[in-house]
């Protein structure tokens, strides 16, 4: 099943590639046995779209949302498995916040702060901490400075703020 979301990112159609690499976020959070199967091959495809020169622009943002997600989800779930270690983590929250697409950015950022009210330890660990903090701030930044962006949900800042203290401003 994966292996057909990971051939789907090569195509063309962006409005294929989005759902392709929201696919294989889906399939690293909600399956991950049979994510191992694929996990190099996805996160070189993602790595691919979120490094394409013209990743950004307007035809192509929403496309990279997702696979900046799903790279999320791999840190996340799949951290220590010795191709999503420290540097695939640090890399997505250096990409935060995302800004494209409201839906997605709400549940890209209320999945980092889920996590850090679960104390999921990968975000705790001292060489990591400093980069979730930053993370946070612009998250945080972005959304007080661009509302109409809507990137998290009203219902999430009070743990946004939250969260923001936990790792100390």
């Amino acid at each position: 099943m994966g292996k057909k979301f990971v051939e789907a990112v090569a195509t063309d159609d962006r409005d294929i590639v989005q759902s392709a690499c929201y696919g294989i976020g889906l399939i690293a959070q909600h399956a991950p046995e049979q994510f191992k199967e694929i996990l190099p091959a996805a996160v070189e495809v993602l790595a691919k779209v979120i490094k394409e020169s013209d990743s950004r622009s307007e035809e192509k943002a929403v496309a990279t949302e997702c696979a900046i997600g799903a790279v999320g989800k791999i840190a996340l779930f799949h951290f220590g498995t010795g191709i999503a270690g420290e540097p695939v983590l640090r890399e997505y929250l250096a990409l935060l916040p995302l800004k494209a697409e409201s839906e997605e950015a709400q549940n890209v950022h209320g999945l980092l702060l889920k996590q850090i009210a679960a104390k999921n330890p990968v975000l705790f660990a001292p060489t990591i901490a400093g980069a979730v903090r930053d993370a946070l701030l612009r998250i945080h930044a972005t959304a007080k400075a661009e509302p109409s962006l809507e990137i998290v949900k009203s219902e999430d800042v009070p743990t946004l703020e939250q969260c923001i203290a936990m790792y100390g401003k």
